[in-house]
């Protein structure tokens, strides 16, 4: 399972390829983007017209992710949204795969991306493979909207038929609920819903 671009990947992964699995969790996902996201489609485009295809665009990445620190209460680095453990937040900024700034077009296909995955014809595909599906995340992860994103995937996914899915919003919980400081409960929850 995976997390933040992860379970939006897994969500279309279901969409394409769901009947070679026989279950799945997201981890810090999210339901339908907001409308506002379509802006950034425009300026993207724009950027890529006027700067190329291959030009780091800071621009893009702080509408994308600019804003995911602001719901920290004095926060000591820019990622600090992801988990409070701040030997994890270091782990993270010190490793060269992270953290770092995309070419333009990554951002178009994002956005791109997450409105395709919750395209009605798309969403259909999963009705039809009666697969568990279970969705968890902490209620302070602005990737899933403080938990209503993760509400609103829920529920677009009981509107279409999906039985067998639940999900489990943690209090406090930001966005790497496995290296939060409750990350046992959550290894736990994982463990008796693989069980059932």
């Amino acid at each position: 399972f995976g997390h933040s671009m992860g379970s939006f990947l897994s969500q279309r992964y279901i969409q394409m390829y769901g009947d070679t699995i026989d279950a799945i969790i997201l981890s810090g996902s999210n339901g339908s983007p907001k409308a506002f996201t379509k802006a950034g489609l425009a300026v993207a485009k724009f950027e890529m017209f006027i700067k190329g295809n291959n030009k780091r665009s800071g621009l893009m990445d702080k509408l994308s992710f600019g804003g995911f620190n602001k719901s920290v209460k004095n926060p000591r680095t820019s990622f600090d949204w992801l988990c409070s453990d701040e030997n994890e937040v270091d782990k993270y900024i010190n490793d060269e795969y992270c953290g770092f700034i995309y070419p333009t077009p990554f951002y178009y296909d994002l956005i791109n991306g997450l409105w395709d995955i919750h395209k009605n014809e798309n969403l259909e595909k999963i009705k039809a493979l009666d697969i568990p599906i279970y969705i968890f995340a902490g209620d302070r992860d602005p990737v899933g909207y403080f938990g209503e994103g993760i509400i609103s995937l829920y529920e677009s996914y009981k509107k279409i038929g999906v039985k067998d899915i639940s999900y489990k919003l943690y209090k406090d919980g930001r966005h790497e609920m496995l290296n939060e400081a409750n990350k046992d409960e959550v290894i736990n929850d994982i463990v008796k819903w693989l069980e059932k």
